[in-house]
C-alpha cells in the first residue's frame, strides 16, 4: 500500500509539472507583443469534390508554417481582438484527358489549375486584396502533348465521369506554386513583420516619376501618359484618380493638398488638387524654348516658382494663378533647380553651375555664387540658414545662405564599380526631410540606392534592387523611401531607417 501511495503521488507530480510546462508553453505561445492574425482559409475544388482532402491539408499546413516563421499568433478569424483578419480563398480545378488503351477507355489526371483571392481586413477596411491564378502546363487542345499517355487526346477542364484517380491526386500544389500566391502571402508578412506598418508595391505602366505627401497619406506616380494618385491605407496603395498628362517631374506643396506635375517637353505645368484629383490650373512659359524644368512651392504653400528652359524663372500665386515676379538672370542656361527661403522673401535658383538669390518682391537679383564644376542640385537646410550643394562627384558644399561663403562640406565615398569615371557619377538624388540623409544611385550602379548620413559622412546602408531605378523620394519621413522602376512597372516604399 506504501509503495502504491508513492507510486501515486509521483504520478500526480509528473501530471502537474507536465501540466504547467504546457500551460507555460501556451502562454509563451500567446504574448501580448506579438501580431495576432485571424484566418480564415476556404480551400475547394470545383464540381464540389468535398473529398479533395490531401491537398486541402497539405496546403493547409504550409500556410501554417509560413505564418509560425514569421512568428505570428494564428487564430481563428472569430477572434475579437485580432490586429488584422487574412482571408485565403483557394479553387482547385482537375483538368483531365481521355485514352484508349486495349479497346478499351478511361481518364486520368493530366494538369490542374488553382485560382484564388487574398483579402486582409484591418479596423474594418479591406487594405489588401489580390488575385492569383496558376495552372501546370495544360497541353494544347489539338495536339497531345508530352504530358499525356501514348494515344490519348486532350479534354480539358468542366469535362468530367468515373475517374479512376482521385482528385486529391491531381497536382494542385504544383499549380499553386506556379502561381502568385506565395509570393503575395510573403510580401504581405514580409512588409508587415519589418516595419509592423504595412506597405505594398504599386504596379503601374512605366513609372518614370514618384513622390508622395509630406504625411506619406499619399502618392503620386507619373509616366509618359497619366499622373495618377494613391491613397496609402494602412500602407497599401488604393487609386483615387487617374488623369491624363504626360509628367516627366511631380512637385507636391507642403501641405500635402496641391501636386504640380511638369511635362519638360511642354511649356505648361499643371496643378492638381491631390485628393480630389481635379485640375485647378495651368501655368505657362513665355518666349522660346519655353519648357518647363523645374518649380517649388513657398513654405507657406502661397507661392510657386517655376524655372524654364531658356533661363526665365516665374512665380506664381497659388490661389490666383496670377504672375506676381519674373526673373531673367541666366542668359540661355536653363534653369535646373529652385526652392524658397524660410521666410518666403527669396528665391534661390541655379544654372550652368552659379548660385543666385532673388528677392520676390522686387525681382531683384541680391547675390551670385558660382558653385562647383560639376554641380548636379541644391536644397536648403530646415534652419534656412544653410544651402547644400551636391555635385556629381558626391562632393557636398554647406554654404551660409546670406554670404554664400563654404562653411562645411562632405564627401560621399562611391563606389567604382565601372572603369568608366562618368559611370561612376551621381545620377539622381534626394534629400530626407530633415536633410540629415542623401539618398543615391550611380550612372552605373542603376540597380542600387545608397543611404549617406550628411552628419557623419558615412554610407549607413544600402538597398540593391532587381531593375534599374528611375526616381526616389523619401516617404514621409527620413525612415522610409520610395522608388520607382520603368523596366518593371513596380513603385516600392522601403524601410531604410530603424
Amino acid at each position: 500500500m506504501k509503495n502504491t501511495k508513492y507510486v501515486m503521488l509521483n504520478i500526480f507530480l509528473l501530471w502537474a509539472i507536465l501540466h504547467l510546462a504546457y500551460i507555460f508553453d501556451g502562454c509563451s505561445i500567446s504574448m501580448p507583443s506579438r501580431t495576432i492574425i485571424g484566418k480564415n482559409i476556404r480551400i475547394t475544388t470545383k464540381q464540389n469534390y468535398s473529398d479533395a482532402k490531401e491537398y486541402k491539408s497539405n496546403i493547409e499546413k504550409e500556410i501554417k508554417d509560413l505564418f509560425e516563421s514569421y512568428n505570428f499568433n494564428v487564430m481563428d478569424d472569430t477572434c475579437s481582438n485580432c490586429d488584422a483578419y487574412l482571408t485565403i480563398e483557394i479553387a482547385g480545378t482537375p483538368l483531365g484527358a481521355y485514352y484508349s488503351s486495349n479497346g478499351r477507355s478511361n481518364w486520368y489526371w493530366v494538369a490542374a489549375k488553382m485560382e484564388g483571392n487574398i483579402q486582409l481586413l484591418s479596423s474594418g477596411k479591406n487594405i489588401f486584396e489580390k488575385s492569383f491564378s496558376g495552372n501546370t502546363g495544360v497541353p494544347n487542345s489539338m495536339v497531345s502533348g508530352s504530358a499525356l499517355l501514348p494515344g490519348a487526346s486532350w479534354i480539358g477542364e468542366n469535362r468530367y465521369a468515373s475517374f479512376p484517380k482521385r482528385p486529391e491526386e491531381a497536382p494542385f500544389q504544383e499549380a499553386l506554386k506556379n502561381s502568385e500566391f506565395y509570393k503575395l502571402l510573403n510580401q504581405l508578412l514580409d512588409n508587415y513583420k519589418s516595419t509592423n506598418e504595412f506597405f505594398s508595391d504599386i504596379h503601374e505602366q512605366y513609372p518614370f516619376n514618384v513622390a508622395s505627401t509630406p504625411d506619406g497619406r499619399y502618392v503620386l506616380v507619373g509616366n509618359q501618359r497619366s499622373l495618377n494618385c494613391y491613397a496609402i491605407q494602412g500602407g497599401f496603395a488604393k487609386r483615387i484618380s487617374s488623369s491624363n498628362t504626360i509628367v516627366n517631374k511631380i512637385e507636391i506643396s507642403h501641405d500635402g493638398q496641391y501636386a504640380l506635375s511638369i511635362d519638360m517637353n511642354d511649356s505648361i505645368s499643371l496643378l492638381w488638387d491631390i485628393k480630389r484629383g481635379e485640375l485647378l490650373r495651368q501655368f505657362r512659359g513665355q518666349g522660346f524654348h519655353s519648357d518647363v524644368q523645374c518649380a517649388a512651392f513657398s513654405p507657406d504653400d502661397r507661392f510657386i516658382a517655376i524655372g524654364y528652359y531658356n533661363g526665365w524663372l516665374n512665380c506664381y500665386e497659388v490661389g490666383s494663378g496670377k504672375q506676381i515676379a519674373s526673373f531673367k538672370g541666366w542668359g540661355f542656361f536653363r534653369v535646373e533647380s529652385v526652392f524658397f527661403s524660410n521666410d518666403d522673401r527669396y528665391i534661390i535658383t541655379s544654372a550652368d553651375t552659379v548660385i543666385k538669390l532673388f528677392e520676390v518682391q522686387s525681382g531683384k537679383e541680391i547675390k551670385s555664387f558660382k558653385g562647383q564644376s560639376s554641380f548636379i542640385g541644391l536644397c536648403c537646410d530646415t534652419s534656412g540658414s544653410r544651402l547644400l550643394s551636391v555635385d556629381c562627384s558626391g562632393s557636398i558644399k554647406i554654404l551660409d545662405i546670406n554670404t554664400f561663403e563654404e562653411i562645411g562640406s562632405r564627401q560621399i565615398q562611391i563606389s567604382q564599380s565601372s572603369i568608366s569615371s562618368l559611370e561612376n557619377q551621381i545620377y539622381r538624388f534626394a534629400f530626407s526631410p530633415s536633410r540629415r540623409y542623401l539618398l543615391f544611385r550611380t550612372v552605373y550602379l542603376g540597380k542600387r540606392i545608397d543611404v549617406f548620413d550628411v552628419q557623419t559622412g558615412r554610407i549607413v546602408k544600402t538597398l540593391n534592387y532587381i531593375e534599374d531605378i528611375n526616381d526616389m523620394k523619401f516617404f514621409g519621413s527620413d525612415r522610409y523611401a520610395i522608388t520607382c522602376s520603368a523596366s518593371n512597372g513596380i513603385v516600392r516604399m522601403w524601410k531604410i531607417l530603424e
